[in-house]
Parts: structure tokens; C-alpha cells; sequence
């Protein structure tokens, strides 16, 4: 068997795949002889942001705040892959507070992202939904009482569920 691709793997873009079977040399098996070309397939290799490590002065909230707003303007850009992107932000320690903050950003757009990610980590999507905080104020509360008890993974797991 043999793959081919149309292009080498080490940058980001457009990639097509075809995988060749050759049965041609086998012997002394009952096999269909042939060489068997798949279809092409397409797919797609984007680049994985990275964001600079954490600063030997630099607060974990600090930190959060930046991190979180690099990958809340990498998805208004439409830099990389959504759900990974948000995967990502959700993974460093205090991400929810820092969504919150992000409500009363400058940024109309930042702040409209980030209330729409704190929607989907608030509660597993199901047919009966609770009501959503309507405030930073009411943000606060929930994470303060519910939320600070979430896992990253269950942060993640709960915004998955509604896509």
C-alpha cells in the first residue's frame, strides 16, 4: 500500500490524499490481483496558535485576561479552527473571569463573543435550559457559586453539547 500525498505536510493549506493498494506481487494467496486506487480525499491542515508563556510577575488573572483575548480575536478574525479556539481559552485557570470581564470590553464584538461563549459553558444544551445570567453581576454570582466548580473539560464538554 501506498499514500500520496499532492504535497509535502509542513505547511498550512489545501491537501488531497490518494492511497494506492498493489495485490500485483502477491502469491500463493487467493487474492483479487490489481493495483486499487481510492478516491481523492481533501482536507484541510490549519496552523495551532500558540500564545507566550506566562510572565515570572504576571498574575494568573492577568494571564487569563490576555490569554483569553487572544483567542476571542483569533475567532473574530477567523484565525484557525472555532472549537478549538475556544477549547483552547477555556483551558487556562481563571478563563471564565476573564470572559466576564470581557462583557464590559470597549470591543461591542469582544464582548457580544464573549457573553456568547459564557452562554454555551453555563449548562449542557437539553430542551428544558435555564435562564442565563443577564449581567456581569449575575455572571459573577453564577461562577462565584456554580461554575468555579466546573472543570475545564466540563466548561468545554457543556459549550459542545449546544453544536
Amino acid at each position: 500500500m501506498s499514500v500520496n500525498f499532492s504535497r509535502r505536510l509542513t505547511e498550512p493549506g489545501e491537501y488531497t490524499l490518494t492511497v494506492t493498494l498493489d495485490t500485483t506481487a502477491v502469491q500463493g494467496e487467493k487474492i483479487l490481483k490489481g493495483r486499487f486506487n481510492s478516491s481523492v480525499a481533501r482536507f484541510r491542515i490549519v496552523p495551532i496558535a500558540t500564545f507566550r508563556k506566562q510572565g515570572a510577575n504576571e498574575s494568573a488573572r492577568d494571564y487569563a485576561t490576555a490569554w483569553v483575548a487572544f483567542y476571542l480575536h483569533r475567532i473574530e478574525e477567523h484565525k484557525g479552527e472555532y472549537f478549538p479556539n475556544v477549547r483552547n481559552m477555556l483551558s487556562v485557570q481563571d478563563a471564565v473571569p476573564a470572559l466576564i470581564d470581557a462583557l464590559d470590553s470597549k470591543d461591542n464584538q469582544l464582548a457580544k463573543r464573549a457573553e456568547m461563549i459564557l452562554a454555551g459553558i453555563h449548562h449542557r444544551g437539553s430542551n428544558h435550559e435555564p435562564p442565563l445570567p443577564r449581567s456581569k453581576a449575575e455572571w459573577l454570582d453564577w461562577w462565584q457559586g456554580e461554575g468555579v466548580r466546573l472543570s475545564a473539560n466540563k466548561l468545554w464538554s457543556n459549550f459542545d453539547s449546544h453544536h
